[in-house]
């Protein structure tokens, strides 16, 4: 959705929602979507870590077959563009 405005104007609604029609086609398509993440496929490959359980307070990762992974080590690499990437080490 569209909304017009002009540069003298500080912001634009905080919520577009209440500027939209309730039976808008907008409405529809978005509360018909499809999320892979809803799917039983994808809740059930024990491969996505969105899937895992973390505990911060033992800072341990629980996969969906229970094998839990422990805090081992940190570690840093620095690429050619000089960026850095942070990893924390995991086993079980």
């Amino acid at each position: 959705m569209y909304i017009q405005y002009t540069m003298d104007q500080l912001c634009l609604p905080m919520d577009l929602e209440e500027d939209i029609p309730e039976n808008h086609l907008v409405r529809v398509v978005n509360s018909g979507s499809y999320h892979k993440e809803k799917s039983k496929v994808w809740k059930s490959d024990i491969g996505k870590i969105e899937n895992w359980m973390y505990s911060e307070t033992e800072d341990t990762w629980t996969c969906p077959a229970e094998r839990t992974l422990y805090f081992r080590k940190e570690s840093k690499e620095i690429l050619e563009s000089g960026y850095v990437i942070h990893k924390r080490h995991y086993r079980s």
